[in-house]
């Protein structure tokens, strides 16, 4: 006997990227919350190295290029003093900028996702064999 192939529930596309929006959102608030409020942790060693390169900016370091120096010096320079004000250290402003890129892989891995997705669907590929 043959069986009827299963379709899987669709939903509107406005809904899934409400949905997608909102774990984003959410997964950088809880982060957020976290790195204010409930971290009981200083920098690690690797943290505190690069904080240190981005006191000394420069166009290259001896183990990586300068973007996570840059990155963190941006975190200071915007939230530095308020990070000292309300969490009586930088660490919140050296991390930061660790929560903005985790915040774009995550979008980057969702428009990755609809555009394979898109792809799929026009080559009539159903996910049988």
């Amino acid at each position: 006997m043959s069986e009827s192939p299963r379709t899987l529930p669709t939903f509107p596309v406005w809904a899934c990227r409400l949905l997608a929006a909102l774990l984003i959102l959410g997964s950088v608030g809880l982060r957020v919350g976290y790195l204010t409020h409930d971290c009981p942790l200083d920098l690690s060693p690797d943290e505190a190295h690069y904080w240190d390169w981005s006191r000394h900016l420069d166009w290259s370091y001896y183990s990586k290029g300068p973007l996570v120096a840059y990155l963190i010096r941006g975190g200071c320079a915007l939230f530095g003093a308020w990070s000292e004000q309300h969490t009586a250290g930088l660490a919140f402003a050296v991390r930061l900028p660790a929560v903005a890129c985790g915040a774009l892989l995550l979008l980057s891995v969702y428009v990755l996702t609809v555009q394979v997705d898109r792809q799929r669907q026009r080559r009539g590929c159903d996910g049988q064999r």
